[in-house]
This record gives structure tokens, C-alpha cells and sequence, in this order.
């Protein structure tokens, strides 16, 4: 499976202020939709593609040490 493709420090819309939104690409149905910074962290929920649904994470999974 293709990863996602994210961009930050994108300008954005006019409306959003500059850092606060990173677009992120669905590697599914390649849409891209504005995700919070804090979804780019790797103990989050997984993302939900607003256009096709698609469930996915931003950031890789890493294994615990140990594990």
C-alpha cells in the first residue's frame, strides 16, 4: 500500500492561519483533505478519508521496544 502523502507549512486556505494544517493526500482514492498537525504523531487514531472513507494512519506505526 502506498503511503500518504503529506504536506505541511502549506499555505492553506485564506481562513487558516499559516502551520496550523497540514493537507494530507488519501493514498487510496488520492484526495486530499486538511488534517490537524497533532494526527501527524504516531499514538493517535487512524485518519478517515472525508471523500472515499478509506482509514489509514499519517505517521508509521513503530513497535515498541521489546515487542
Amino acid at each position: 500500500m502506498k503511503a500518504p502523502l503529506i504536506v505541511k507549512d502549506s499555505v492553506g486556505a485564506i481562513w487558516e492561519k499559516r502551520g496550523n494544517t497540514a493537507w494530507v493526500e488519501c493514498p487510496k482514492c488520492q484526495s486530499w483533505f486538511p488534517a490537524s498537525p497533532i494526527m501527524l504523531r504516531n499514538d493517535v487514531p487512524p485518519a478517515i478519508c472525508p471523500n472515499c472513507h478509506h482509514e489509514f494512519y499519517l505517521a508509521a506505526i513503530v513497535p515498541r521496544v521489546g515487542e
